[in-house]
């Protein structure tokens, strides 16, 4: 199913280097992939290979479609009519995807707020030339950091 779709969605661009190590070149969906992979709407297992073989669940066929979603502006009107049926189609597995999004975002949000570093930093630089006056180059460098953080420990 993927790679029907990497199919009908890409271009026929080929790169001099494969995407993944187990897409041969002489492969039929060779092209669609490489191209569906430059875009960002493809991406691999993350060892290099993309497992084409392999049935996709629903949830990983949504984030593809999620994915060309985000891309739906820069294809031609056929491309974007299958998106929009694709995504139609997976509407429940994009919502679930979305609320996931959602929540673990409010979850990094809540534990942010909780922390506060406030202060400041002021750096200074001088150079005296002693040879004018008969003494030795001095070079002063000065930091100075005043730096406090504040953490809420309880739930409020």
């Amino acid at each position: 199913m993927a790679m029907a779709i990497a199919a009908g969605i890409s271009g026929t661009a080929m790169a001099a280097e494969s995407s993944f190590t187990d897409i041969p070149k002489d492969h039929w969906s060779y092209a669609a992939v490489d191209q569906l992979v430059k875009d960002g709407i493809l991406e691999g297992n993350g060892d290099g290979t993309f497992a084409g073989d392999r049935p996709m669940s629903r949830y990983e066929m949504a984030a593809v479609i999620a994915r060309a979603e985000d891309h739906i502006k820069t294809v031609n009107p056929a491309d974007q009519a299958l998106i929009e049926k694709l995504a139609s189609e997976y509407q429940t597995e994009l919502k679930d995807m979305q609320a996931k999004n959602d929540a673990r975002y409010q979850e990094l949000s809540n534990k942010v707020d909780r922390i506060q570093l406030f202060g400041f930093v002021r750096a200074k630089y001088d150079h005296d030339n002693g040879a004018a006056s008969g003494g030795a180059e001095n070079n002063n460098k000065h930091f100075y950091m005043d730096l406090e953080g504040k953490m809420k420990v309880g739930k409020t």
